[in-house]
């Protein structure tokens, strides 16, 4: 996780110290690798929890959910008109 990386840094840069300074490290580098275990582990049981994206097919913004999504990765901003009244906030947001 981003949140660990300066820890896990930090420990990393002590127990490269260690080691060239001829100093016992085995116990850093399990604690090191536990840290970095558990901070995978974190992550992954964030990102299976991320919900899942669905489009309403019924809805006229769905059929080209695709082009619009492309729009929004390779925009800053994206306009999106259509006639009055069809619902685009609500099917967008």
């Amino acid at each position: 996780m981003t949140r660990d990386r300066h820890l896990i840094d930090q420990k990393q840069a002590q127990l490269t110290k260690r080691q060239k300074d001829g100093l016992p490290f085995d116990k850093m580098q399990s604690e090191l690798n536990a840290l970095i275990e558990q901070s995978e582990t974190l992550y992954q049981t964030r990102l299976c929890r991320l919900p899942k994206i669905t489009y309403d097919e019924s809805l006229p913004v769905a059929a080209r959910a695709d082009e619009i999504i492309k729009a929004i990765q390779e925009n800053q901003v994206v306009i999106i008109a259509g006639e009055t009244e069809p619902g685009k906030t609500t099917q967008i947001a």
